[in-house]
């Protein structure tokens, strides 16, 4: 089953798009920045909104920021998607 989550196309730009193929991987269109991963959580920018993922064994398999791609293997059990970018903490501003 695949699950997606387009969002509105600019002008030059790749549709921000997330196929999630359940309990395997998620493959992700329009990815500006990747702001942050570990095995339980993954913060990506996708033009102007902040995708959160939380699961298990999240492992970033590849990233292309020329196609503004990426793929993600694990366990994805939480997804959401914000309009606006991530506000980062004091000590995570520090710690870049």
């Amino acid at each position: 089953m695949t699950e997606s989550i387009t969002g509105q196309k600019a002008k030059n730009e790749t549709s921000a798009q997330a196929d999630l193929l359940f309990g395997r991987q998620l493959y992700l269109r329009g990815i500006t920045a990747m702001i942050e991963s570990n095995e339980k959580e993954v913060v990506a920018q996708m033009q102007g909104h902040t995708l959160y993922l939380s699961g298990e064994n999240l492992k970033i398999e590849a990233l292309d920021t020329t196609t503004q791609t990426a793929l993600i293997s694990g366990s994805v059990q939480e997804l959401r998607y914000k309009k606006g970018k991530e506000k980062l903490s004091f000590l995570k501003r520090i710690f870049r």
